[in-house]
C-alpha cells in the first residue's frame, strides 16, 4: 500500500470521529419498541477494518470468546493510531426488542491504520449500553 493510501484512511478515520463527537445523543438510553428508529439521532458510524491480505481485522469480546470486527473510533491517538471500542451484535430476538440491533460494549483496542488497506463504513446507530428496568 502506498502513502496517500494510509493517508486518506487515516483522514478518512478522523473525519469518522469527527462526526462522531459532533452528533446529538438522545436521552434514553435504549430505543424502544415505541421509539422510531427513523428519529433516532445516531452517535456512531460503526467500522470494519480489512487487513492487506483481505481479512477483516477482529478482536474479542472477552478471552478466548466471540470475537467482533465492527468498532467505534473512540480516540485518535496519534497521527494513524487509533483507539476503538468493540461493538457487539445482538442475536436474541428478546434483547433485539429491548435494545438495537448493535451494541457498543465496554472493552476497546488500539488499532495502527498503518497496518489496515481497508475500511467499511455502516449506517450511523445509537451507541449506548442498554439499561435494563
Amino acid at each position: 500500500m502506498d502513502r496517500n493510501q494510509k493517508t486518506t484512511i487515516c483522514r478518512i478515520v478522523k473525519e469518522v470521529d469527527q462526526r462522531q463527537k459532533e452528533a446529538i445523543i438522545e436521552s434514553s438510553s435504549c430505543i424502544g419498541c415505541d421509539s422510531s428508529l427513523v428519529k433516532a439521532t445516531g452517535n456512531t458510524i460503526p467500522l470494519t477494518f480489512f487487513m492487506c491480505d483481505g481479512s477483516d481485522f477482529k478482536a474479542f469480546l472477552s478471552p478466548g470468546g466471540d470475537t467482533t470486527n465492527l468498532f467505534r473510533v473512540e480516540e485518535i491517538m496519534d497521527d494513524c493510531t487509533i483507539k476503538c471500542r468493540l461493538i457487539r451484535e445482538i442475536s436474541s430476538k428478546k434483547e433485539e426488542k429491548q435494545c438495537q440491533r448493535l451494541r457498543c460494549v465496554d472493552q476497546t483496542c488500539i488499532i495502527d491504520l498503518n497496518c489496515v488497506c481497508c475500511l467499511q463504513c455502516f449506517s450511523p446507530i445509537n451507541c449506548r449500553k442498554c439499561s435494563r428496568r
